[in-house]
């Protein structure tokens, strides 16, 4: 019943949306950086999260609940937007996607945009992209698969098949599954403890497809379980997370087609997730601190368009509805029911002539029903080709995320919280010097107003409240050359600097966003000795954060992988991570895993 109503929302939706228009890819006009599967295949990415570590403009973190999450310039959670093939697939309750739930068997290309989503590409992101493409299901009979192992331990298969079932029609399957075994020591009194991780999990999609000339269809569906034990504190004894059931299901269809020189796009989404998840003080799960399950579902509409003005000038235009509702219990069986209805809407125009490029777009978005919000949404894109190999791209944004459902009808939460507000403008410069060496430098600036965070005022018991500004600024810089065809090395900065501006009684606070370093450092070199071999080697260094009040060290990570082609089918390769066995502190009294080995075997038939 939960999700019945939204489905019909869904179908009426879509069909409003079909006349709307549609714009270019997030984040197309400003910068953004690609990989294709088998870019991330013969690096030993495994999934989206080891496939977003190999970014040097991303920081992939634990989330608290056994999953990982993405930092972009000190932005999470909820403020990052995922999609994949155009669906937002962030879960309906937290506003979060746990990256390492999606297997690099289905990922054709990644995308990352490090700067705010428009108001044409639908609700959210203003602290940027992780855009995923996976498989066509129309094309030549593919068949993929993959067995990993790595010593933690744990064990994983994945496959994915494509057939061909008529002229204009197209089916592709892909499955995972995995189990880990991996042992946590638990600092519990009198004595540690041994606590088994129990992970499993198992997942399938499918893609039904049709294609006749420049009108496009697709039904996409997936469903995902999984049962984990979050990874506990290390060093001092604190709770411990079990989550013993994750259930996430999700359907999309999308229809595309050019009516003379209009392109149209419509898409209709639904997502169901179910999660129970509990927090015990013991290891041996007999004293329970806290329960919390959760139903809720998702479901909404798109609808895009754009046509040509001439030679130079494309416009664009967008409208998105989505419907969100939620129910959650807790150890006591209270119930927290909330729903939102979310709406955004934005059009824009597109230049290219010689040497100069632009983007700009303007709409915004809306809460409706109880304590309804409205906010306005802007970007603005100008690149300019200075000279042979040397171009300027200015960007400017002021976007919004909303609140998430928990935020907001969370027994702790605030039916009154408004969506926080962010500022960007960043000008990036991009020189290729004789084919041979590829530079980009790129300083910004971000302000975040109406923050959604904690009261530190004891009356209020702390309460979920839009707080005071946050300004970060921050430098962006990489250098890559490839000196001899069968080799690339490269050197990548970043630089980000946060402060919370003083609020009411709160004082001005630097370092206002948790672990999150000053300064990172991605050095790596990759070659191809022989045909059929190559390589990488990686450094990552990170300085000193602060998490909360407590001090997490500088780090130091080490990871190499090798990748050999045995024949036109078959391909393994062997991954080390953290070889020097550094097991950098992740949060106050929580470690990463360490020095793992993961042997990957992929075959591919077609």
């Amino acid at each position: 019943m939960l999700g019945a109503k939204n489905l019909v929302i869904s179908a009426a939706a879509v069909v409003v949306g079909a006349a709307i228009a549609r714009a270019a890819p997030p984040g197309e006009g400003a910068a953004v950086v690609r990989l294709t599967g088998a870019e991330l295949a013969a690096l030993g990415a495994v999934d989206l999260a080891t496939a977003l570590a190999l970014v040097p403009d991303v920081i992939v973190v634990a989330d608290g609940r056994g999953g990982s999450t993405v930092d972009l310039r000190g932005s999470r959670g909820a403020a990052i937007r995922v999609v994949i093939d155009g669906v937002p697939v962030t879960d309906p309750y937290y506003g979060t996607f746990d990256v390492g739930t999606l297997p690099i068997t289905d990922i054709a290309e990644l995308r990352i945009a490090t700067v705010a989503a428009s108001p044409v590409d639908g609700i959210g992101g203003s602290g940027g992209t992780i855009d995923v493409r996976t498989r066509e299901a129309i094309g030549p009979q593919l068949v993929v698969a993959r067995l990993t192992a790595d010593s933690l331990p744990s064990l994983g298969a994945t496959g994915s098949a494509r057939v061909v079932l008529g002229r204009h029609l197209g089916l592709r399957l892909s499955g995972a599954a995995m189990a880990g075994g991996r042992e946590f020591t638990v600092p519990a009194a009198p004595t540690a403890a041994s606590l088994g991780e129990g992970r499993h999990a198992v997942s399938g999609a499918g893609r039904l497809a049709y294609r006749d000339g420049d009108l496009r269809i697709t039904a996409d569906g997936s469903i995902d379980d999984r049962h984990y034990v979050a990874p506990p504190a290390d060093a001092t004894f604190g709770s411990i997370l079990l989550v013993d059931g994750d259930t996430a299901a999700r359907a999309s269809a999308t229809a595309a087609d050019r009516v003379g020189a209009l392109e149209l796009e419509a898409q209709a989404w639904t997502h169901y997730q179910n999660q129970r998840a509990r927090v015990f003080r013991d290891p041996a799960f007999t004293d329970q601190l806290a329960v919390e399950n959760f139903q809720a579902v998702r479901s909404g509409a798109r609808g895009q368009a754009s046509r040509p003005l001439g030679d130079a000038l494309r416009v664009t235009g967008a409208f998105t509805g989505e419907f969100q509702k939620a129910a959650a219990s807790d150890i006591v069986n209270q119930v927290s029911r909330g729903q939102a209805t979310l709406l955004a809407a934005g059009g824009g125009v597109q230049f290219a002539r010689g040497a100069l490029r632009g983007d700009a777009t303007a709409g915004g978005g809306a809460i409706l029903g109880l304590h309804p919000r409205v906010w306005p949404a802007a970007t603005a894109v100008v690149a300019y080709a200075v000279a042979r190999g040397l171009e300027l791209v200015a960007t400017a944004a002021h976007t919004s995320r909303p609140p998430t459902l928990r935020e907001r009808f969370d027994q702790n939460g605030n039916l009154r919280l408004g969506p926080e507000h962010t500022t960007l403008a960043e000008l990036r410069a991009r020189a290729e010097l004789a084919g041979v060496v590829h530079l980009e430098l790129a300083p910004y600036y971000k302000r975040t107003t109406q923050t959604i965070g904690r009261s530190q005022v004891a009356a209020t018991g702390g309460e979920l409240l839009n707080l005071g500004a946050i300004d970060a600024w921050g430098l962006d810089g990489q250098a890559r050359a490839t000196p001899h065809p069968r080799v690339e090395a490269g050197v990548a900065y970043e630089y980000l600097k946060a402060r919370a501006a003083a609020y009411r009684v709160l004082p001005a606070q630097d370092d206002p966003i948790g672990v999150l370093p000053h300064h990172r450092f991605d050095a790596w070199v990759e070659g191809r000795p022989v045909d059929g071999i190559s390589g990488q080697l990686r450094v990552t260094y990170a300085s000193a954060s602060i998490d909360d009040t407590a001090v997490i060290p500088s780090r130091v990570v080490v990871t190499a992988a090798v990748t050999a082609q045995l024949t036109r089918a078959y391909q393994a390769t062997l991954r080390l991570d953290d070889l020097a066995n550094e097991r950098p502190e992740t949060s106050v009294g929580r470690h990463a895993a360490g020095r793992q080995v993961l042997l990957v075997l992929q075959a591919a038939w077609d």
